[in-house]
């Protein structure tokens, strides 16, 4: 079975410092590349990809 690494407390104090952690979406790398590869979407439907995804219907 695997582990969640978030259980691992050392694990999680260093990634709870990352700027994504503490500043939010508008800190996750990929964000501004994804946004500028998407078409517009205001309007349209699109698919839920999951939670890592949560932001692509914004879009």
């Amino acid at each position: 079975m695997e582990q969640n690494k978030y259980d691992d407390s050392a694990f999680f104090e260093s990634d709870s410092r990352m700027p994504r952690s503490q500043e939010g979406l508008s800190a996750a790398g990929g964000r501004p590349v994804l946004r500028v590869m998407l078409p517009g979407l205001k309007g349209k439907r699109v698919p839920d990809l999951g939670v890592v995804w949560m932001a692509l219907p914004l879009y």
